[in-house]
C-alpha cells in the first residue's frame, strides 16, 4: 500500500497539525482554531494505520501481536516518560484534591481510557481544565481504543468480504458522523471526548488509504493546495467554516484531500520542506509536552503567558520533544537485533514502568498521602465552592429550610452561581431581616428567554425556564420579601437563546432579546410590590484567580501579585459589566468593579483574605469580606430605592 511508503509531507502535515495546537494554547489569537490540529492527527493516523494493516493483510503476515507491539513502541515509552516527569512537579505545586485528580488521571492514561474519565469529570465547578497536566492524554485514548477495535473490523471483513472493505470504512464513518452531529446537540462533551463521534475523523485517513485510483496530475494539484487551504483557514476561520454543527469538518476534509494527492505535489513538496518536516518528526513528542508545561506554568502561579514567557514555554516544548525524541521514540521503534533497545527489553520495560506509574497513579489516592503541606489543604478548604447557604440550593427550586436565613425573608437573592456567590455577603453585613436564595448555575433571572450553551444538553434550557418560572409564581405569594436581588454573569448574551415554545433566538439577536426579557423580568417583580436591583458580575481576566492566589502564598508572593488593572478585564466580561450599566437609568445597580477595583486595580486579596475563588466566583471568605467592609445589606436597600449610596 501506499500508506507504507514514507512520505515527508505527511511529517510537514504533522507539523501543521501540532504547531496550532502550541500556539492556541500559548495565546488563542496566533491561531483561534489552533486546537483543531488534533482532527488533523486523527486523519493522519486513520490513513497510516489503515495502509499498515492493509499491506500486512495482503501480503498475509497480519498479527495483532505484532501491530500491537509497533503501537505499543510508537506510543508507550515517550507517555510514561512525560508522565513520569510530572510526578514530582505534581506533588510540589498541586493542592491536595489536584494532587488526587491527577493520580487518577494517570491511571486513566496509563489505561487508555483517559477520555472516559474527562468526559465522566466535566462539569460547572469542576477544576479548571488549564490546570490538569494530562487532559491532553484524551486524545491518545481515542486513538489506542481505536487501535483496539479497528484492526479486528479489518480483519473480519478483509477475511469474508474482501471487496466490501471501503464500503464498511464508510458505513463506519458516516454513522460516526452521525453520532458527533447528534450528540453535538444532546451531549456536546460526549461529543468531543468519545471515540463513536471521533471515529469518522480517523475513517477519512482510512478512506484515503483503501482508495486505489490515483488522481490525475491537475487533480494532485488541485487537492494538494485545496487541502491545504482548508486546514489552514479553518485554524485562522473555525466558526466560518463550521457545517452542521462540527468545526472539525473543514480541517478533516483538508487533511484527507491532501493526504490523496500524493507527495509529488508543489503543496507536498512546501510541506516537506526541512523545519516542517523536523517539527514532524518530533510531533508527536511536543503534543506530549507542550501541555504539562502550561499546566505547571499555571499552578505555579506564572500567570497569563507573556511573549516571553510564550516563547521561554515554546522553545522548552521543542527541546524536550528533540531529546525525547532521539533518546526515547527513536531507540525503542527500532527493531533491529542491533538496537540500543532491543525486542526482548519491550516487554519488562514497559511493564515496569507501567508498574512504577500505576503506584504514583495510587499513592495520592490513600489516606494520609495526598499532595503538598498542612498549609496546601488549609489553602484548597479556603478556595471550596461557594455554594451560599449551602449545596441544596444550588441547580433546582426549592423551599429547603437550609436556603433561608429567616421564615420571613425581606431578600430574596435570585440568579445563577453570580448570585450564589453573594449569599455570604448578605449573611457576613447582617442580613437585613433574613434572606432566601433560589440559584441555578448558567441560569440566568430572566423570565421566558433561557441560555442554550453548546457544551449543555439539548433541553437543558428547559429546565432553566421552569426554575424561573418557579421562582417567580413563590414570589407573587411571598409578602415578608420587600427586595428582589438578581444577579448573574450575563453568559446570556453570548449563546443562541431559547423560548418556552422552543423557538431559538441567535446569538446576534440575544443582547437586544435579553435587554426586553429582563426589563419585563423587573416590571412583573415590581408589579408585586417588591423593589429590585440588579448586582453585576464581578471584574475578572479570565484566568483562574484562585490558583494564582494559592500558588502565591505557597511561594511567599507578593499580596498583590493576582491583581490586575481593569483594562485586563476580558472581553465577554466587560460586555456584561457595560449591558448592565447600560440600564441603570432603568433598574438601581450594584456594580462590583466599584467595590473590588479602587484606583481602577481589582484587588484580588486583602490581607489575609482571599476574594475569588476561580476565575470568577467569589470565595466565601472573599464574599463575607465584601459583606462587611460595605454592609451588603445596607448597600442593597438603599440602592434599591435609588437612594445615593458613597461607597467608602
Amino acid at each position: 500500500m501506499q500508506a507504507e511508503t514514507y512520505r515527508p509531507d505527511i511529517d510537514g502535515l504533522r507539523a501543521l497539525a501540532v504547531l496550532p495546537v502550541i500556539l492556541f494554547y500559548l495565546s488563542a489569537g496566533l491561531a483561534p482554531g489552533g486546537y483543531l490540529g488534533v482532527d488533523v492527527f486523527f486523519v493522519i493516523s486513520g490513513y497510516l494505520i489503515t495502509g499498515i494493516l492493509l499491506t500486512d493483510l495482503g501480503q498475509d503476515r497480519f498479527s495483532l501481536l505484532r501491530f500491537y507491539e509497533r503501537r505499543a513502541r510508537r506510543i508507550l515509552p515517550a507517555l510514561f516518560v512525560v508522565i513520569a516527569a510530572c510526578v514530582l512537579p505534581a506533588a510540589a505545586f498541586m493542592l491536595p484534591g489536584q494532587h488526587g485528580d491527577f493520580g487518577v488521571a494517570v491511571l486513566a492514561a496509563i489505561g487508555f481510557v483517559s477520555n472516559l474519565h474527562y468526559y465522566s469529570s466535566t462539569g460547572y465547578f469542576m477544576a479548571s481544565a488549564e490546570v490538569k497536566p494530562l487532559l491532553h492524554t484524551w486524545s491518545l485514548a481515542v486513538e489506542e481504543q481505536f487501535y483496539l477495535l479497528f484492526p479486528v473490523l479489518l480483519y473480519a471483513t478483509w477475511r469474508w468480504a474482501r471487496g466490501a472493505v471501503p464500503a464498511v470504512i464508510g458505513v463506519v464513518g458516516v454513522a460516526s458522523l452521525g453520532t458527533a452531529v447528534w450528540l453535538l446537540q444532546r451531549d456536546p462533551a460526549a461529543a468531543f471526548y468519545l471515540l463513536p463521534s471521533r471515529a469518522w475523523e480517523l475513517m477519512a485517513g482510512a478512506m484515503v488509504a483503501v482508495v486505489t485510483r490515483a488522481p490525475s496530475r491537475l487533480q494532485a494539484e488541485v487537492a494538494g493546495f485545496a487541502g491545504l487551504a482548508l486546514i489552514l483557514a479553518s485554524y485562522a476561520f473555525p466558526d466560518a467554516l463550521t457545517v452542521w454543527g462540527l468545526v472539525a469538518l473543514a480541517p478533516v476534509a483538508g487533511a484527507a484531500l491532501f493526504i490523496w494527492s500524493g507527495g509529488g505535489t508543489a503543496a507536498a513538496r512546501l510541506a516537506a520542506s526541512s523545519p516542517l518536516r523536523w517539527i514532524g518528526l518530533i510531533s508527536f513528542s511536543a503534543y506530549l509536552w507542550h501541555w504539562p508545561l502550561l499546566a505547571f506554568w499555571r499552578l505555579r502561579g506564572g500567570g497569563d503567558v507573556t511573549l516571553g514567557s510564550g516563547l521561554l514555554l515554546l522553545a522548552a516544548t521543542l527541546v524536550l520533544s528533540t531529546l525525547t525524541y532521539q533518546w526515547v521514540e527513536r531507540p525503542f521503534r527500532d527493531r533491529s537485533a542491533t538496537a540500543r533497545f532491543p525486542n526482548r527489553a519491550l516487554v519488562p520495560f514497559l511493564g515496569s514502568a507501567a508498574l512504577c506509574l500505576t503506584l504514583f497513579g495510587v499513592m495520592p489516592l490513600l489516606p494520609g498521602t495526598g499532595g503538598g503541606s498542612r498549609e496546601a489543604a488549609t489553602i484548597e478548604a479556603r478556595l471550596a465552592v461557594n455554594y451560599g447557604l449551602g449545596q441544596v440550593c444550588e441547580n433546582a427550586f426549592t423551599l429547603d429550610p437550609t436556603c433561608r436565613t429567616s421564615d420571613t425573608p425581606e431578600i430574596l437573592l435570585w440568579g445563577d452561581s453570580y448570585a450564589m456567590h453573594l449569599a455570604p455577603a448578605i449573611q457576613a453585613s447582617g442580613g437585613w431581616g433574613g434572606f432566601i436564595q433560589m440559584t441555578k448555575s448558567s441560569c440566568a433571572p430572566v423570565l421566558g428567554l433561557s441560555t442554550s450553551p453548546a457544551e449543555y444538553e439539548a433541553d437543558w434550557f428547559k429546565g432553566c425556564l421552569r426554575f424561573n418560572e418557579e421562582v417567580f409564581a413563590w414570589l407573587a405569594g411571598a409578602r415578608s420579601v420587600r427586595v428582589v436581588v438578581l444577579s448573574t454573569n450575563l453568559r446570556i448574551l453570548s449563546n443562541d437563546l431559547r423560548r418556552p415554545d422552543e423557538t431559538v433566538v441567535p446569538v446576534a439577536d440575544a443582547e437586544a432579546e435579553v435587554r426586553v426579557a429582563l426589563l419585563d423580568t423587573v416590571d412583573r417583580i415590581r408589579a408585586l410590590g417588591k423593589q429590585v436591583v440588579i448586582v453585576s458580575p464581578t471584574p475578572t481576566t479570565g484566568d483562574d484567580i484562585g490558583q494564582c492566589l494559592a500558588a502565591a502564598v505557597l511561594v511567599d508572593g507578593d499580596e498583590s501579585a493576582c491583581d490586575f488593572p481593569l483594562s485586563r478585564i476580558a472581553p465577554i466580561n466587560l460586555e456584561a459589566i457595560d449591558f448592565l450599566r447600560s440600564l441603570q437609568s432603568k433598574v438601581p445597580l450594584i456594580d462590583l468593579s466599584a467595590l473590588i477595583c479602587p484606583a481602577e486595580i481589582c484587588q484580588t486579596r486583602h490581607a489575609d483574605v482571599f476574594v475569588y475563588r476561580d476565575a470568577g466566583h467569589l470565595s466565601i471568605e472573599g464574599a463575607e469580606w465584601l459583606g462587611r467592609t460595605y454592609r451588603f445589606d445596607r448597600l442593597i436597600r438603599q440602592t434599591a430605592a435609588s437612594e445615593a449610596v458613597e461607597i467608602n
